[in-house]
Protein backbone atom coordinates (compact mmCIF):
# COMPACT_ATOMS: atom_id res chain seq x y z
CA UNK A 1 0.00 0.00 0.00
CA UNK A 2 2.89 2.78 0.25
CA UNK A 3 2.95 5.85 -1.12
CA UNK A 4 3.25 4.06 -5.08
CA UNK A 5 0.63 4.60 -7.79
CA UNK A 6 -1.53 1.60 -8.07
CA UNK A 7 -1.70 0.03 -11.22
CA UNK A 8 -4.20 2.05 -13.82
CA UNK A 9 -5.91 1.06 -16.76
CA UNK A 10 -4.06 3.51 -19.41
CA UNK A 11 -6.70 5.75 -20.02
CA UNK A 12 -8.78 5.50 -15.99
CA UNK A 13 -5.88 8.07 -14.25
CA UNK A 14 -5.31 10.85 -17.00
CA UNK A 15 -9.49 10.64 -18.22
CA UNK A 16 -10.50 11.19 -14.09
CA UNK A 17 -7.84 14.03 -13.99
CA UNK A 18 -8.92 15.18 -17.43
CA UNK A 19 -12.62 15.04 -15.52
CA UNK A 20 -11.98 17.05 -12.87
CA UNK A 21 -10.38 19.72 -14.38
CA UNK A 22 -13.71 19.96 -17.59
CA UNK A 23 -15.62 19.42 -14.40
CA UNK A 24 -14.05 22.24 -12.38
CA UNK A 25 -13.88 24.45 -15.94
CA UNK A 26 -17.18 24.13 -15.92
CA UNK A 27 -18.25 25.53 -12.68
CA UNK A 28 -15.78 28.08 -12.80
CA UNK A 29 -17.83 29.66 -15.82
CA UNK A 30 -21.49 29.23 -14.36
CA UNK A 31 -19.97 30.84 -10.88
CA UNK A 32 -19.16 34.00 -13.16
CA UNK A 33 -22.58 33.93 -14.85
CA UNK A 34 -24.68 33.63 -11.91
CA UNK A 35 -22.58 36.13 -10.39
CA UNK A 36 -23.35 38.81 -13.65
CA UNK A 37 -20.47 38.25 -16.13
CA UNK A 38 -21.43 38.23 -19.69
CA UNK A 39 -18.35 37.01 -20.77
CA UNK A 40 -19.24 34.99 -24.22
CA UNK A 41 -22.89 35.67 -24.01
CA UNK A 42 -22.87 38.84 -26.33
CA UNK A 43 -23.27 41.26 -23.23
CA UNK A 44 -26.52 39.60 -21.85
CA UNK A 45 -26.73 38.58 -18.55
CA UNK A 46 -28.21 35.49 -17.19
CA UNK A 47 -31.87 36.04 -15.35
CA UNK A 48 -34.59 33.79 -14.55
CA UNK A 49 -34.56 30.35 -15.90
CA UNK A 50 -30.82 30.53 -16.30
CA UNK A 51 -29.98 31.99 -14.02
CA UNK A 52 -31.54 28.65 -11.68
CA UNK A 53 -29.76 26.78 -14.24
CA UNK A 54 -25.94 27.73 -13.34
CA UNK A 55 -26.94 27.87 -9.66
CA UNK A 56 -28.14 23.97 -10.09
CA UNK A 57 -25.11 23.31 -12.50
CA UNK A 58 -22.37 24.70 -9.51
CA UNK A 59 -22.81 21.94 -7.25
CA UNK A 60 -23.43 19.31 -9.93
CA UNK A 61 -19.63 20.55 -11.47
CA UNK A 62 -18.05 20.32 -8.20
CA UNK A 63 -20.33 16.41 -7.40
CA UNK A 64 -18.65 15.76 -10.81
CA UNK A 65 -15.28 16.50 -9.80
CA UNK A 66 -15.16 14.35 -6.87
CA UNK A 67 -16.72 11.30 -8.42
CA UNK A 68 -14.09 11.71 -11.33
CA UNK A 69 -11.32 12.28 -8.46
CA UNK A 70 -12.90 9.03 -6.27
CA UNK A 71 -12.70 6.78 -9.15
CA UNK A 72 -9.13 7.97 -10.33
CA UNK A 73 -7.58 4.25 -10.44
CA UNK A 74 -8.40 1.15 -9.99
CA UNK A 75 -7.71 0.98 -6.27
CA UNK A 76 -10.26 3.43 -4.99
CA UNK A 77 -12.92 2.27 -7.42
CA UNK A 78 -13.30 -1.02 -6.13
CA UNK A 79 -13.42 0.42 -2.90
CA UNK A 80 -16.10 3.51 -3.86
CA UNK A 81 -19.85 2.47 -2.75
CA UNK A 82 -21.89 1.30 -6.17
CA UNK A 83 -23.55 4.64 -6.34
CA UNK A 84 -20.09 6.76 -7.41
CA UNK A 85 -19.74 4.75 -9.92
CA UNK A 86 -22.89 4.83 -10.83
CA UNK A 87 -22.96 9.01 -10.47
CA UNK A 88 -19.88 8.38 -13.19
CA UNK A 89 -22.07 6.57 -15.56
CA UNK A 90 -25.22 9.38 -15.25
CA UNK A 91 -22.78 11.71 -16.37
CA UNK A 92 -21.53 10.29 -18.96
CA UNK A 93 -24.86 9.39 -20.46
CA UNK A 94 -26.67 12.90 -20.01
CA UNK A 95 -23.30 14.95 -21.26
CA UNK A 96 -23.04 12.46 -24.04
CA UNK A 97 -26.70 12.63 -25.25
CA UNK A 98 -26.16 16.84 -25.09
CA UNK A 99 -23.58 16.77 -26.61
CA UNK A 100 -24.50 14.48 -30.12
CA UNK A 101 -27.73 16.75 -29.88
CA UNK A 102 -24.92 19.39 -30.17
CA UNK A 103 -23.08 17.91 -32.76
CA UNK A 104 -26.48 17.33 -35.23
CA UNK A 105 -27.00 21.03 -34.50
CA UNK A 106 -23.68 21.80 -35.89
CA UNK A 107 -23.93 19.50 -39.20
CA UNK A 108 -26.95 21.25 -39.96
CA UNK A 109 -25.89 25.26 -38.28
CA UNK A 110 -28.70 27.62 -38.27
CA UNK A 111 -28.36 31.34 -38.27
CA UNK A 112 -29.44 31.58 -34.53
CA UNK A 113 -26.18 29.29 -33.17
CA UNK A 114 -23.96 31.30 -31.79
CA UNK A 115 -20.33 31.01 -31.92
CA UNK A 116 -20.50 30.12 -28.00
CA UNK A 117 -22.64 27.50 -28.91
CA UNK A 118 -20.23 26.21 -31.46
CA UNK A 119 -17.66 26.28 -29.61
CA UNK A 120 -18.69 25.49 -25.77
CA UNK A 121 -21.61 22.88 -26.95
CA UNK A 122 -19.35 19.84 -27.80
CA UNK A 123 -17.61 20.12 -24.68
CA UNK A 124 -20.47 18.72 -23.57
CA UNK A 125 -19.57 15.79 -25.78
CA UNK A 126 -15.72 15.72 -24.50
CA UNK A 127 -17.33 15.41 -21.07
CA UNK A 128 -19.49 12.30 -21.35
CA UNK A 129 -16.96 10.25 -22.89
CA UNK A 130 -14.37 11.53 -19.57
CA UNK A 131 -16.75 10.50 -17.76
CA UNK A 132 -17.37 7.23 -19.80
CA UNK A 133 -13.75 6.41 -19.61
CA UNK A 134 -13.77 7.07 -15.99
CA UNK A 135 -17.53 4.85 -14.99
CA UNK A 136 -15.75 2.06 -16.59
CA UNK A 137 -15.89 -1.09 -14.30
CA UNK A 138 -12.40 -1.28 -12.14
CA UNK A 139 -9.96 -3.92 -13.32
CA UNK A 140 -9.87 -6.63 -10.22
CA UNK A 141 -7.64 -5.79 -7.36
CA UNK A 142 -5.88 -8.16 -5.05
CA UNK A 143 -7.59 -7.76 -1.86
CA UNK A 144 -4.10 -6.29 -0.13
CA UNK A 145 -4.38 -3.71 -3.16
CA UNK A 146 -7.58 -2.04 -2.37
CA UNK A 147 -7.82 1.32 -1.18
CA UNK A 148 -8.96 1.75 2.60
CA UNK A 149 -11.96 3.58 3.30
CA UNK A 150 -9.48 6.64 4.81
CA UNK A 151 -7.78 6.71 1.76
CA UNK A 152 -10.54 7.63 -0.33
CA UNK A 153 -11.77 10.18 2.21
CA UNK A 154 -11.32 14.25 1.25
CA UNK A 155 -7.48 15.58 2.13
CA UNK A 156 -6.97 18.39 4.17
CA UNK A 157 -5.54 21.16 2.56
CA UNK A 158 -2.26 20.44 1.78
CA UNK A 159 -1.84 17.20 2.26
CA UNK A 160 -0.22 15.23 -0.16
CA UNK A 161 -2.00 13.38 -2.35
CA UNK A 162 -1.33 9.65 -3.06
Amino acid sequence: RGGGMSAAPAARRPAAIAAVAWSLAFATIHVAWAAGSTAGLGGRRVTGVLLAIDVVAIPLCLLAAWVAWRLRDDRRAAAAPPRVRRLAVVAAVVLSLRGLGTVQALAAPTDDATLLTRLVDPYFLLGGVLFGLVARRPRPVAQGDRATPSECAPRALGEPFS
